[in-house]
């Protein structure tokens, strides 16, 4: 559990679940996120739905941008920007974008993930 609902943003229930394999000497971590508001009636949480609209033009520059910080960690060239089912959660009011490993940085770098502050 990342955020059980009281902490920042309110009543937001945040869980991250991790399946393990291997195959031949390497694991390939399965990285699956579930983001709920707790209220009356509860309901699934998107980036959409937390950020606003226009929300992707901004989250991908700001991910490029900590990308570029470390160059050598990352395919610069392969990060097409985050999907409409991007993986991520909330942990201790910050919005960490989560990234199957591989998918955007070498393995040893594991699964990616960018943290931004959502307080204020």
């Amino acid at each position: 559990m990342k955020s059980d609902g009281t902490g920042s943003p309110a009543v937001m229930i945040s869980l991250e679940v991790i399946t393990e394999g291997s195959t031949g000497g390497t694991n390939m971590p399965r990285i699956d996120t579930y983001n709920v508001s707790n209220s009356a009636a509860a309901s699934r949480v998107t980036l959409s739905g937390l950020l606003g609209e226009g929300y992707k033009d901004r989250l991908d520059a700001d991910i490029l941008a900590h990308m570029k910080k470390e160059p050598e960690n990352y395919f610069l060239k392969d990060y097409k920007g985050t999907l409409q089912e991007q993986t991520f959660y909330i942990e201790n009011g910050e919005l960490v974008i989560v990234f199957p490993k591989y998918s955007i940085a070498p393995g040893y770098v594991g699964s990616p993930e960018f943290r931004f502050n959502l307080k204020g």
